[in-house]
């Protein structure tokens, strides 16, 4: 745990920290979510946002320590 981690659980800031692989995780999706938006048209794709949408929702909802409803992969991909 960060020592940044640690000082805001001891304050009660926060009551979850997260380790910092699940936080390099998570940045690591944004960022490839924010290269697919500009090179997947010039490659004639098309990404699936609705899907890349609730896997950040997880991603997200499980660095926060909360419980989520997702919708199954099926039903996404229906979606766009």
């Amino acid at each position: 745990m960060s020592l940044q981690c640690l000082l805001l659980t001891s304050l009660n800031v926060i009551g979850r920290c997260m380790d910092d692989k699940a936080r390099d995780a998570l940045i690591e999706r944004l960022e490839q979510d924010v290269e697919d938006f500009f090179y997947f048209p010039h490659q004639g794709f098309i990404p699936h946002w609705a899907v890349k949408y609730w896997r950040l929702h997880a991603a997200v909802a499980e660095y926060l320590g909360v419980p989520t409803w997702l919708p199954d992969e099926e039903s996404i991909r229906k979606m766009n």
